[in-house]
């Protein structure tokens, strides 16, 4: 049986709600291997039950996570999330990270989960951190991505996934970045202006989080899609 791979839900509010994913991370884990698992946000009995049925746990992109979670002040770039989202989010990912060994792996806003649950902080925006380097990161007006290449950790699990020193471009679509990072992770891969574009856990089995949007551009990044199915296959 292919891996089961658990993806949440970003929610979205006008006149209705709606529970949606971009469809490119459902074809990454298909074209990976592995079975796409949609999780609403749902009661903690039926969080558990998803979660006993999944062999790994994909945390997706979106807006911004709260920064009074991780002791900063809300600046007016801020694009907060749904409150249900968050809330499931952190629900979902703390029971996930604490009780199961699941491979996790995290995606733009799902690396900076990571980030926020160890107790890192993030840099609110990072043109007002950093002025004149938001736009080497983040979408902006017509254009529809940034790219940049990405140094990778010697010795680090970014490396045993990549292979190689830099990973030529990658598909940039954010203005946070982790500023103080959190217990237990390392830094496994840099943007050249120093923002970190690629995390794990020192111990915790094959959790690891990428700053760009891997699922947007398969084919270079198919080495990790596959690693972390293979994770989830091994475990």
């Amino acid at each position: 049986m292919k891996p089961r791979i658990g993806i949440n839900l970003d929610v979205d509010q006008t006149k209705t709600t709606v529970y949606k994913v971009n469809r490119a991370y459902v074809a990454a884990i298909l074209l990976a291997g592995g079975t796409p698992v949609i999780i609403p946000p749902c009661s903690n009995a039926q969080m558990k039950a998803y979660v006993r049925d999944l062999d790994g746990l994909l945390l997706i992109g979106g807006r911004d996570y709260a920064p009074e979670r991780y002791g900063k002040e809300t600046l007016p770039s801020v694009t907060p999330l749904h409150p249900e989202r968050e809330e499931f989010d952190f629900r979902l990912g703390k029971y996930v990270l604490e009780n199961t060994d699941l491979p996790v792996l995290g995606i733009c806003g799902g690396m900076q989960w990571l980030n926020i649950f160890y107790g890192g902080t993030l840099h609110v925006d990072i043109e007002t951190s950093f002025p004149g380097l938001g736009l080497s990161h983040r979408t902006v007006q017509h254009i529809p991505a940034a790219d940049h290449p990405v140094s990778v950790v010697s010795r680090s699990r970014l490396m045993k996934i990549f292979r190689r020193k830099v990973i030529p471009s990658v598909i940039s679509s954010h203005h946070q970045a982790i500023d103080l990072l959190g217990r237990d992770l390392l830094v496994d891969g840099i943007a050249p202006d120093g923002i970190i574009e690629a995390i794990s856990h020192r111990t915790r089995y094959f959790t690891v989080g990428v700053q760009w949007h891997p699922e947007q551009g398969y084919e270079a990044n198919k080495r990790l899609f596959r690693a972390f199915i293979k994770a989830a296959i091994d475990r």
